[in-house]
């Protein structure tokens, strides 16, 4: 064999039992390449190679390198890696070893230029490049390349010894401040790049930092004055929390990093500014939401009005908007809406226009507005037809393309466009996934795929979404979610038959209120009312039906008010009262043409048409039932199938 790494890790597995065969030839020079001639790592395969062969010990390093270091007697082995490291590291000259010990900070990888910007001020550029030349050279330090990049790296146990002497050398604080600095300015030119850089490149040059992003504010909080350290990481480590979506991991650094800034001796008016506004959008993902969260985004927008901040003038405004419909607030959102755009008209700048108008649009919409509030989010959609702009998700957490959509498919599906409804639903869908965001996508899933794909009646697809939140919700710690998540579990339930989903429904409903985050309010009792109807539940379906009215009024969240009119026809129907019946499914049907509201109106003249069977007479019905599905989908739901079956039963009556 050409290779002296690979004749040493055969001489030293010989002394262990191995004997060579030709066939073990291949295996043992790839395995020879990936122990990189650390004399090390050698020492401690050898060993392993009549166990495991060369073939199975070279698939065990693929997975995990450091799997070397974790067989064997435990003793035995801490005493060959502590001889082995002892003998190499006193063959160093004095700033060789200095360097390795400050080397044993870094958690991972590094490059050339990592360790210079990280331990410069140790040398000059060509002498840290030297040294470091020379402590690769003696196997101490393992070197490969990611792509055109050499990178370096230090065994677990190579990294553990160096780390002892560097304490004992009295060298760890300063080593451990000047490597908190350089993660400091890595993760501040993270946070420019995120808003333009690809996905994949921003991962790949910073994602692998994170475990030593989180142990430098760690250890900088332990420190004696090192806590505004601490608080600038966390601040720098904004966008990651949220490209991550670790919202849970964000909420409990921004709270403690703003505990610890009142304690700072100066202003720092920038970290305050951007801390707040991070807390603003972490209690977006807690319950319930109430007072704290409209107050922490107006200070927000003060303290980015005093620090002259435009960017975050925008991002908290268009925040404090968006928990203001979430919490069924639609006129104080006009209102905000309204500020936002005067204070964007006297700065000129715009940016921020497509978030305040969709923000608009779904208010009015909710508001009853429907025909208005349904064509501006076709606009918007029509002029955002791209996924993946990096600098508005950072400012407002889920991407346009995706956010915008997820507001469309129900209107679209309110306006009777059902089999367009669930083709938007499932293109934000899509999208979000292929940003791989868990926000963006848990969003679409909760307020558009899983809930459209139930009012389209596709119970199968609903399930299939309810699932795929429900996987989501398990990592991702997002309070706001779940009770949504068990209301569509429970509809899909009631829908297949399970009487008992009628009480999962109302506890859902009544988690959702404890949360206070009511979006889509008015639909959720419109759905148990159905659901209760179709078990035979009437009082439970009555009980729905005022809740849910007495809710919209309170609110001014009028847009399901068609529905709740053509649910009072079907009890007055239940009850007997054909007329009283007749009267609201005629009202819900003015109401729901007048309104742009067709999917309902669909629904409500299907039932009329149903009850004229019955008493007589249907023709006028009928004649209105076509003229509303003529304006409808043709296909895409079971509204739409129930409509075009009562209209060949009318006609085959007549």
């Amino acid at each position: 064999m050409a290779f002296s790494a690979i004749e040493l890790l055969v001489r030293r597995a010989e002394a262990h039992g191995y004997r060579l065969e030709d066939a073990d030839v291949p295996a043992l020079a790839s395995l020879g390449r990936r122990l990189d001639g650390i004399a090390l790592a050698i020492e401690l395969a050898a060993p392993q190679l009549k166990e495991s062969g060369p073939a199975g010990l070279l698939q065990m390093l693929e997975r995990d390198f450091e799997a070397l270091a974790s067989r064997g007697d435990g003793m035995s082995r801490h005493k060959t890696l502590t001889a082995t490291l002892s003998w190499s590291y006193r063959l160093f000259s004095e700033s060789e070893a200095r360097l390795l010990r400050h080397l044993s900070v870094f958690g991972g990888t590094f490059a050339l230029d990592d360790a210079i910007d990280a331990f410069g001020y140790l040398a000059d550029e060509q002498d840290v490049t030297a040294w470091l030349e020379a402590l690769a050279a003696k196997s101490m330090v393992s070197v490969n390349y990611t792509g055109r990049r050499r990178r370096y790296r230090l065994l677990d146990s190579t990294r553990a010894f160096a780390n002892e002497r560097l304490v004992a050398q009295g060298e760890q604080q300063a080593a451990m401040i000047a490597y908190g600095r350089f993660i400091l300015a890595l993760f501040e030119r993270a946070e420019e790049e995120w808003t333009w850089r690809p996905r994949e490149d921003w991962m790949a040059l910073y994602g692998g930092w994170s475990a030593d992003l989180r142990r430098m504010i760690d250890w900088a909080y332990r420190v004696e004055g090192q806590a505004e350290l601490a608080v600038r990481l966390t601040v720098a480590a904004l966008p990651f929390w949220v490209e991550f979506s670790t919202m849970a991991e964000s909420g409990s650094r921004v709270e403690k990093a703003l505990s610890a800034l009142d304690d700072l001796s100066g202003d720092h008016l920038l970290l305050r500014m951007k801390l707040v506004a991070a807390h603003g959008w972490n209690l977006c993902y807690r319950y319930p939401f109430g007072d704290e969260l409209e107050a922490t985004w107006k200070r927000g927008f003060k303290l980015a009005l005093e620090a002259g901040s435009v960017e975050h003038c925008l991002r908290t405004k268009i925040g404090l908007a968006m928990v203001q419909t979430a919490m069924g607030f639609h006129q104080r959102a006009f209102e905000t809406i309204a500020d936002l755009r005067r204070f964007m008209e006297s700065i000129d700048d715009y940016s921020a226009a497509p978030n305040a108008d969709r923000e608009l649009f779904t208010c009015e919409f909710y508001q009853g507005n429907i025909k208005s509030g349904h064509a501006g989010l076709e606009r918007l959609a029509r002029e955002h037809a791209t996924f993946g702009n990096r600098g508005q998700t950072s400012r407002f957490q889920i991407d346009r393309f995706v956010n915008f959509r997820n507001h469309l498919s129900l209107s679209t599906w309110v306006v009777g466009q059902h089999r367009r409804a669930l083709e938007i639903a499932e293109e934000a869908l899509n999208a979000a996934l292929t940003l791989n965001h868990d926000l963006s996508c848990a969003h679409s899933l909760a307020v558009a795929a899983t809930p459209i794909a139930l009012l389209c009646g596709r119970i199968d697809l609903a399930q299939e979404r309810a699932l795929m939140l429900a996987e989501r919700l398990k990592t991702r710690q997002i309070d706001t979610w779940p009770p949504f998540a068990r209301f569509h579990q429970a509809a899909i339930d009631a829908a297949r038959g399970d009487v008992e989903a009628i009480q999962r429904l109302r506890e859902a409903i009544a988690a959702i209120r404890d949360c206070n985050f009511l979006i889509h309010l008015p639909l959720r009792y419109v759905m148990l009312a159905h659901a209760a109807l179709s078990h035979d539940k009437v009082v439970v379906a009555r009980r729905s039906i005022d809740e849910g009215m007495n809710y919209s009024r309170q609110r001014g969240d009028r847009w399901c008010d068609a529905e709740f009119l053509h649910l009072r026809g079907l009890v007055c129907w239940r009850d007997g009262d054909e007329n009283g019946a007749m009267r609201h499914l005629q009202d819900a049907i003015d109401l729901g043409r007048e309104s742009g509201a067709l999917g309902f109106a669909l629904r409500a003249a299907t039932s009329r048409v149903k009850l004229a069977n019955e008493i007589g007479n249907p023709a006028r019905p009928l004649a209105e039932l076509k003229e509303i599905s003529d304006r409808c989908d043709s296909s895409g739901s079971t509204d739409i199938a129930a409509a075009h079956d009562a209209l060949m039963s009318g006609h085959a009556q007549t």
